[in-house]
């Protein structure tokens, strides 16, 4: 059997757009990854990123508990 037999004619447009065979399409099946969308709630990435990472360090108000040992 031919290694190429899977290979199929595609167009490229002007602007860079590569049409697939409908054979090709209908042949890929789902992504494991389908079974997953959706599965937790959407969230606020900023408002989750900024209460991991608590207040940003302020040199002025940690100066007073940081002694240094000399």
């Amino acid at each position: 059997m031919n290694s190429y037999h899977w290979l199929m004619k595609s167009t490229v447009s002007e602007k860079g757009q590569v049409t697939i065979p409908k054979r090709v399409r209908k042949r890929r099946g789902s992504s494991p990854l389908d079974a997953v969308v959706g599965i937790l709630p959407p969230m606020d990435v900023d408002k989750s990123l900024g209460q991991m990472r608590g207040k940003p360090w302020n040199a002025a108000q940690d100066a007073p508990c940081a002694k240094r040992r000399r």
